[in-house]
């Protein structure tokens, strides 16, 4: 069996949304990781090492959830990658466990998903500047 990192999990307050309400951790494997550093290499451009730390740079900053290809897939979406972009990490629901898989990592154009709703989105915060 390939080595496996955690990275994320999917929350409860997430999993509420996806089509069958499972929580669970986020893994990565070595495959995967050298998949998405040969295929990917975007990453280093918002000044990543590797592909690694960009996956988890992206979980950390999770804004929003999408409906992938299938019901047992999601796309991942950090708003916070760059000014010019986003970022996403595309997942995978293991059938026979309570984990997602990590299947991709790239970044994506500002407006990939203007014309969709999300399944989750991160709850907007208004703070008051007392200075104001």
């Amino acid at each position: 069996m390939s080595e496996e990192f955690i990275v994320g999990k999917i929350t409860p307050e997430m999993a509420k949304k996806l089509p069958f309400n499972r929580t669970g951790v986020i893994i990565v494997n070595k495959q995967g990781l050298e998949k998405i550093e040969k295929e990917h290499t975007e990453y280093k451009k918002f000044g990543f090492s590797d592909a690694l730390g960009f996956i988890r740079f992206i979980l950390e900053n999770i804004c929003a959830i999408y409906q992938g290809n299938s019901q047992r897939t999601f796309a991942l979406v950090s708003r916070k990658a760059n000014s010019n972009s986003q970022a996403i990490v595309r997942l995978e629901f293991e059938k026979d466990g309570d984990k997602y898989l990590v299947k991709t990592a790239h970044p994506i154009r500002k407006d990939f998903y203007r014309n969709v709703l999300p399944l989750w989105e991160r709850a907007q915060t208004n703070r008051l500047n007392p200075a104001d």
